[in-house]
């Protein structure tokens, strides 16, 4: 009898268990848009022909069932595979819509980002605060899971290497162009304090870079398929491309790949916070200069008040904040 009890015991705990579980992961209406990146816990069975695998996500490693039949298949080079090539443990990169039972993925597009975790870490698509993977619906409330930790919502340095395919929308109201680079179309913002230089580093215009040209930029990757552009380079059209120093043979579309730290430089600088603009943006006078006003661009800054690390939501008017800004070396 002892038996039996302890059995429904152990049976209700699971059942108690599971039900947690499924309360963390979205319960998103069928057809909802989504971007995925997780890693491959049970590869397709080529030899079946199946057109489906599944990829775990978050710390607990929830499955997710990703359909792929009609989609598009792109290797880390961004060039078209097949799915003989997709393996445990590669890290992928999918979109598509949600299908009836919330934890099963109608593909679009799937590409590989990774061949392991080690190579994740370093990929244009790993997040601070996510290295298990994650999914967040395309619209509406964005709605992400794991949940947001604060890390996720600071900018990361990167380097993309591809060439301009368009610019979004009128240029002088957006302020981005579009980037295609190892098989993805990337928008780059470019505030007016981004430098933009010729391949041999002089100061050029933004204007005189055109389609099909290809560029070096350093920036901040600020979403999926985004980046804040902080330096610009030309490369030229692609014979030139190919003979720069630049070129990676097994990467001919380009690359995104995130940057260490010893990329960046820092730079302190101490004052009075004059204005608070939304989640982003801050005005500060800079101590010892009497006219010097700074805008800081918070995803990419550490800020201390009172020497203790400070969030967007605590800053106020009057504050006096140090400040480290990053520059691109």
């Amino acid at each position: 009898m002892w038996r039996i009890k302890a059995l429904a015991f152990a049976l209700t705990i699971g059942l108690s268990v599971s039900a947690d579980a499924k309360a963390e992961t979205p319960r998103l209406e069928k057809g909802t848009a989504v971007t995925l990146v997780g890693q491959i816990s049970s590869a397709p069975k080529a030899v079946l022909g199946e057109r489906k695998m599944q990829v775990a996500i978050g710390p607990d490693g929830a499955d997710y069932t990703l359909h792929f039949d009609g989609a598009t298949l792109l290797g880390v080079n961004g060039r078209q595979m097949d799915e003989n090539e997709l393996v445990n443990r590669q890290w992928v990169r999918a979109e598509g819509q949600v299908m009836k039972n919330p934890r099963r993925i109608r593909v679009s597009r799937l590409q590989v980002v990774a061949r392991d975790s080690a190579a994740f870490q370093q990929s244009a698509f790993h997040r601070a605060g996510l290295e298990h993977g994650y999914l967040t619906s395309v619209a509406g409330t964005r709605q992400t899971f794991p949940a947001l930790p604060p890390d996720a919502l600071r900018a990361t340095p990167m380097l993309i290497l591809g060439r301009i395919s368009g610019v979004a929308g009128n240029f002088e109201t957006t302020r981005s162009i579009q980037v295609a680079a190892a098989g993805n179309q990337w928008v780059l913002t470019v505030p007016e304090t981004a430098q933009v230089v010729d391949p041999q580093g002089a100061i050029i215009s933004i204007r005189s870079l055109g389609e099909r040209q290809w560029v070096r930029v350093h920036g901040w990757r600020t979403e999926d398929l985004r980046m804040r552009a902080a330096r610009i380079q030309s490369l030229g059209k692609d014979d030139a491309f190919r003979a720069s120093a630049s070129y990676r043979a097994d990467r001919p579309l380009g690359y995104a790949e995130t940057l260490p730290p010893t990329a960046l430089e820092r730079h302190l600088l101490t004052g009075t916070i004059t204005a608070v603009n939304g989640r982003e943006r801050l005005q500060v006078k800079v101590r010892g200069a009497k006219e010097a006003v700074s805008e800081i661009w918070l995803p990419a800054a550490e800020v201390t008040v009172r020497n203790r690390s400070a969030q967007t939501n605590d800053l106020r008017v009057g504050d006096e904040v140090a400040i480290t800004t990053f520059t691109f070396r």
